[in-house]
């Protein structure tokens, strides 16, 4: 049987949570990709959001400064939202929307403001160096009307 965490153990594991979402904003902008990378588990898996799969931080790692270097160089996000479900105490599935300014697209493919969105789906799992994700799944969000959600 698995032991229910407390309130205040809840409230630990949910500021460890907004701890790795802020860490994620702050490295990304400061184009730090190693910083970026390592707050992923070494065997991590990601998927980028072309559909893309990364099986190990090295190679995400490869990726993100590979963009960083040219595509990337100007962007800056920033997270409009996030939320998290806890499995276990040590373990959260965790859903980051964010909002990506500078990125110039790819040529077949503008940014017509210069802003993306899109959300993060990640598994999340405490560690004895803080959170790190296990799995993440990046899609992008169309600006499509979504027929459940009152449009803005």
């Amino acid at each position: 049987m698995q032991a229910t965490a407390t309130f205040g153990e809840t409230q630990a594991a949910a500021a460890g949570i907004e701890q790795l979402i802020a860490a994620m904003e702050q490295s990304w902008n400061r184009h730090d990709t190693k910083a970026y990378s390592e707050l992923w588990a070494e065997d991590a898996h990601f998927v980028n959001v072309l559909g893309m799969r990364r099986y190990n931080r090295a190679e995400l790692f490869a990726e993100i400064s590979w963009l960083h270097s040219g595509r990337f160089a100007q962007t800056q996000i920033r997270t409009l939202n996030h939320s998290e479900r806890f499995l276990t105490p040590d373990l959260a599935i965790v859903f980051h929307e964010w909002e990506m300014t500078g990125d110039p697209g790819q040529s077949e493919y503008p940014v017509k403001d210069g802003t993306r969105r899109g959300v993060l789906t990640h598994v999340a799992q405490r560690t004895a160096e803080g959170w790190r994700l296990l799995a993440s799944q990046n899609t992008d969000r169309l600006p499509v009307p979504d027929p459940l959600r009152k449009q803005a």
